[in-house]
């Protein structure tokens, strides 16, 4: 699915009408609800979940109970829809981490609901105390994960297992050619891709491998593309050396995270 593509109607209003009903059935707030996962990312499967995630904030209470209360909310995937939320405080914390899903879910091409205010708050509080060595670990690990014993000797892999392995390494290509600057870090495949300064070849075969992925199911493999194989690889490598060269962060922003996190609970 490209930038610009839609989320039908009918489809949206019952997302909607499903996190209004989460945030009466948990009493919480929700800031910000988007669209996560492969529709987000531009490679849908005719077949694929809406992967809907969202931050919420409880009341001001139920951050001072001696007993800390559950931080998420998930709910059983229910036909095409896969639901579940992170409370703010383990949100706050996350980015600290520099989790780069946080500021995937806040720059997803598809929002369902977003408090402008608190999205642009989120976003700069993310872009201050994120740390560039942490998120090449965060995609190095995203990749790898999906690089089993297997991948290297197999002749076919199934199209989404391919670009699961390309979306990470066009990210780590992505944070070692901007340097430190982390602005607007995309989540989507084409973004990605505008933003590497890819070789021609590269870039076509992307294309043509997520053309097949719209019009295939989930499971569809293909064969082994030598030049993917080999960008995969060349990525994984660099960010890995990269790493190697930057030094730990040091700076701590607790204070920060306990500040943002009391202006927007209620």
């Amino acid at each position: 699915m490209k930038p610009g593509a839609v989320i039908d109607p009918a489809v949206k209003s019952d997302i909607q009408a499903a996190l209004t009903r989460a945030e009466g059935e948990h009493g919480v707030r929700i800031l910000h609800a988007a669209e996560s996962g492969s529709r987000a990312w531009g490679f849908a499967s005719p077949d694929s979940d809406y992967d809907v995630r969202f931050f919420y904030v409880h009341p001001r209470d139920w951050y001072v109970s001696i007993f800390p209360g559950r931080d998420v909310i998930e709910y059983p995937i229910t036909g095409v829809f896969d639901i579940n939320g992170w409370d703010l405080r383990k949100t706050l914390e996350l980015s600290l981490k520099s989790n780069a899903i946080v500021m995937e879910w806040l720059t997803s091409p598809f929002h369902y609901r977003s408090d402008p205010a608190f999205a642009q708050s989120l976003k700069d509080f993310w872009l201050r105390v994120a740390d560039r060595k942490a998120l090449l670990y965060h995609y190095i690990n995203m990749g790898t994960r999906q690089v089993d014993q297997n991948w290297r000797t197999r002749e076919t892999i199934a199209v989404k297992k391919y670009l699961y392995v390309l979306r990470p390494a066009m990210a780590l290509r992505w944070l070692r050619l901007r340097g430190e600057n982390l602005q607007n870090l995309p989540m989507n495949m084409q973004e990605l891709m505008d933003g590497c300064d890819l070789p021609d070849n590269i870039r076509a075969e992307v294309h043509a491998l997520i053309a097949r992925k719209a019009n295939l199911n989930e499971r569809q493999e293909t064969g082994r593309i030598t030049a993917l194989d080999a960008f995969a690889d060349h990525e994984y490598t660099e960010a890995g050396t990269l790493i190697a060269s930057l030094p730990a962060r040091k700076k701590n922003f607790a204070a920060e995270a306990d500040e943002f996190l009391r202006r927007w609970v209620f």
